[in-house]
């Protein structure tokens, strides 16, 4: 099991104290919500983070349950307790970051096409009486009187609109069969 750590922070330890605050002392911490303290020097946390961006980095292991794994990688930590080598953590975490990039695009996508999308107004009752009239309650194009559908020769979706020059009879079966297209 693979898990970002959200509630990390990097501090410095003056005495046995970790102390959170932008430094460039000699002592480093990584500190994770209370469970784990890992020490190391500034030298040691810039090499790491340095290595962090091309493959993940071992920062150690929790105290209470030696099982389970700190990695740095592109300046995130995660956990694991599957005992990973480094390579194998890297295609897993590329494949985790690689499917929270796609949904992200795919709600992006969904969103702005929501922000398109054509708000249709319903026909007018009295295009739709001229529209009887003129087509004699009969689909135009299989002449049937079963099932008839007010159809928009000119999709809404393609910018048609609610005249009646732009509105016909059609049957179910005929509708369907031309669906959203011009023909």
């Amino acid at each position: 099991m693979i898990r970002e750590v959200i509630n990390w922070k990097i501090g410095e330890w003056i005495g046995n104290c970790p102390i959170f605050r932008p430094t460039e002392r000699k002592g480093i911490i990584f500190y994770i919500s209370g469970i784990s303290a890992f020490r190391m020097t500034t030298s040691e946390k810039e090499i790491k983070f340095k290595q962090s961006k091309e493959v993940p980095v071992c920062i150690g292991h929790d105290r209470r349950s030696r099982n389970k794994k700190y990695w740095l990688y592109v300046d995130k930590i995660y956990w694991e307790n599957d005992n990973l080598e480094p390579q194998d953590m890297k295609l897993l975490l590329d494949e985790k970051i690689k499917k929270r990039n796609r949904k992200i695009e795919k709600l992006k996508l969904a969103d702005t096409t929501s922000d398109n999308e054509v708000k249709r107004e319903p026909i007018s009752d009295e295009v739709k009486m001229y529209v009887w009239k003129r087509d004699e309650g009969r689909c135009v194009n299989c002449g049937s009187k079963i099932n008839l559908e007010f159809d928009h020769i000119i999709p809404v979706s393609m910018g048609g609109s609610n005249t009646a020059r732009n509105i016909q009879l059609l049957c179910e079966e005929c509708n369907r069969r031309k669906g959203g297209n011009l023909v």
